[in-house]
């Protein structure tokens, strides 16, 4: 197995017995959002709303599959971003996140690792973030399914 291969599975049977690290059971509609975002494309984003609306639930249990996402980055969460196309979480932190849970429109200079590995991945596939983290952009990047 390659050194950075991330095990996928993609049948039922397989996914039924399949358990993390942590030896948890993946939910189905962890699967369905996981899915789902398989099929952003590159240099796009999507909403924790788009897939909640595709997949059921809320935009909150779209962001709680992702926060235990273990196969990152083979299901590249770090495409999903809040609707107003601030970027959101990722690995369990939101950017920008002070003391009193105040986030969007902070500087992003000197957020949590984890957030500046989202904005460095998001800007390996060519999409911005400007300094306080909102996409360069918007809506333009933003895909839906058809």
């Amino acid at each position: 197995m390659a050194k950075n291969h991330i095990y996928f599975p993609r049948d039922a049977s397989q996914r039924q017995i399949y358990r993390t690290k942590a030896g948890k059971k993946i939910t189905q509609y962890q699967w369905d959002v996981y899915d789902f975002i398989l099929r952003i494309p590159m240099g796009r984003v999507t909403t924790y709303k788009a897939i909640s609306e595709s997949v059921g639930g809320s935009s909150r249990s779209v962001g709680g599959a992702l926060k235990i996402n273990p196969f990152s980055p083979y299901i590249p969460c770090h495409r999903v971003v809040a609707s107003n196309h601030f970027i959101g979480g990722f690995f369990g932190q939101w950017a920008g996140r002070d003391s009193r849970g105040s986030a969007e429109g902070r500087q992003m200079e000197g957020s949590q690792p984890e957030i500046q590995r989202k904005i460095a991945l998001l800007k390996e596939e060519d999409v911005e973030v400007d300094g306080r983290g909102f996409l360069v952009g918007g809506g333009s990047l933003v895909w839906r399914p058809t």
